[in-house]
């Protein structure tokens, strides 16, 4: 999940993420973490604009390749996000490989565990 520590609604999903963790975590033979950095390419960043000025005129700048990044029309969206995925080897490759017994079963309950935590049961 993408944590700046700027806005009050994220530390109100990061809280519901940790503790739909640890009551998952408690039944899961899986050790659940969360990170603060996802390296595959996701919608996500499509929905919140959790940047600076400056953070998205670097970003811009140091883009490989012409990036029309929509973000003054993203920002009226600006929602946290976080995402709770899948597990596997080798994402968005052709030989792309998902643990389906964590995929399936952990991952779900997180994603429920998650929702139920952020607006309180």
């Amino acid at each position: 999940m993408f944590y700046s520590g700027i806005r009050t609604d994220e530390h109100k999903l990061t809280a519901a993420v940790n503790r739909a963790v640890a009551t998952v975590s408690k039944e899961s033979s899986y050790d659940i973490r969360t990170d603060n950095f996802y390296p595959y390419i996701s919608d996500m960043s499509f929905m919140s604009v959790p940047f600076r000025e400056k953070d998205i005129r670097m970003m811009l700048a140091n883009s490989p390749y012409p990036l029309d990044y929509p973000y003054e029309k993203i920002r009226e969206i600006n929602v946290p996000v976080v995402n709770i995925g899948t597990y596997g080897r080798d994402g968005h490759t052709y030989i792309e490989r998902l643990e389906k017994a964590y995929s399936f079963n952990e991952m779900p309950n997180l994603v429920f565990e998650t929702i139920r935590e952020y607006f309180g049961n």
